[in-house]
């Protein structure tokens, strides 16, 4: 009899988890079935789909997350408004070569804040120096590679340093203010020195111990915060890729391809990535009847592996603003190029004479 119990018991436990399954795949169709007819109803222009993030549990979309956005406005970050003239349209991956490193994924750990402002770093480097992403054997090789990690495990903080900053928790979470100071006062390291771990889980946020013995390879000498009006952020864009926020929906996890406007859904969270480029003045997209043409939008280089236009998004600059849900564009800083320091190696670079002239081998 015991045997049949335990038997028994066993195929109840079964049938129920395999009843809560068969009920969510049911209400993720239903969901992307909303959000389709909203796309439809409100005239958007990006499709929706099954993504590697739409079929996450809610908790675990919300690790994909991570900028803590503070409620009332910060002390002590000098805000600028970027006012010159811009061009129609620039992306950074072609704009007199390829100044975007490789779309990476930040796994389970609530570490977009870090990821948006390594990927605005190293862009900044690779322009400083004229250092593109270069082709070998057809594969993309990047000139540079920094240490997120670095920021996940050695930039955590919890005090009041700075009047209206929320914290900095690692996988947590993190106030990106956190990690541009820490660009300034410290500087970041490159990967290979500091890998990525991914394992910063919410029950052992300081799982990964920071390393100090990785030398310096970025450090900004200054940054500022960004208003947020489209021409302020296309005129920082314009010297370099910069990191910004918005606000996630759940309709955003679906984004497969297109311009991005928010269309239906629940907050899930406020998101750190970085922004690359624009299009004022977008072509006609698609064939025949299924032609449209995009509203004007921003580029985005985004941290969840091949998800969206593969690692990347479009997004409407209508969702640009305080005033918007989206709220794009949220705390977006500039780090400027003439602020950039030189780089803290381990050792001199060597110096090499090339046809008579001096070049560094950095």
């Amino acid at each position: 009899m015991k045997k049949w119990a335990k038997s028994l018991t066993i195929l109840a436990v079964l049938f129920l988890i395999f009843g809560i399954f068969i009920q969510s795949v049911y209400a993720d169709k239903e969901e992307l079935e909303k959000i389709k007819q909203a796309i439809k109803e409100k005239g958007a222009k990006w499709d929706a789909d099954e993504t590697s993030v739409s079929e996450l549990p809610d908790d675990q979309f919300k690790m994909m997350l991570g900028a803590i956005f503070p409620t009332e406005p910060s002390k002590g970050a000098k805000t600028r408004t970027m006012g010159v003239t811009t061009p129609t349209s620039l992306d950074w991956r072609s704009n007199g070569g390829n100044y975007v490193t490789s779309v990476k994924n930040q796994g389970s750990c609530g570490s977009c804040w870090a990821f948006g402002t390594i990927a605005s770093a190293e862009s900044l480097d690779m322009i400083a120096h004229n250092n593109p992403v270069i082709r070998v054997k057809g594969k993309a090789v990047d000139p540079i590679d920094l240490s997120e990690q670095d920021l996940v495990s050695c930039c955590s903080h919890t005090d009041a340093e700075y009047p209206g900053w929320n914290k900095c928790d690692s996988c947590l979470g993190c106030d990106p203010y956190w990690a541009y100071e820490y660009l300034k006062t410290t500087g970041v390291p490159g990967e290979s020195c500091f890998p990525y771990a991914d394992s910063n889980t919410a029950e052992t946020p300081t799982s990964i111990p920071c390393i100090t013995t990785c030398p310096v390879l970025v450090h900004i000498v200054d940054w500022s915060v960004l208003t947020q009006g489209v021409d302020s952020l296309e005129g920082a864009v314009l010297t370099h890729p910069i990191p910004v926020g918005f606000n996630v929906y759940s309709d955003f996890g679906y984004y497969r391809s297109g311009v991005y406007q928010h269309v239906s859904g629940v907050l899930r969270g406020g998101h750190m990535v970085c922004l690359i480029g624009w299009n004022n003045n977008p072509p006609p997209e698609g064939k025949g009847k299924n032609s449209f043409t995009p509203p004007p939008y921003f580029i985005c280089k985004n941290s969840w592996g091949s998800w969206g236009e593969s690692g990347f998004f479009r997004i409407a600059q209508s969702e640009t603003g305080p005033d918007t849900l989206v709220n794009f564009g949220a705390r977006a800083a500039d780090f400027s190029l003439e602020g950039l320091a030189p780089p803290k190696l381990a050792k001199p670079a060597a110096v090499v004479t090339l046809w008579g002239s001096i070049k560094s081998s950095y």
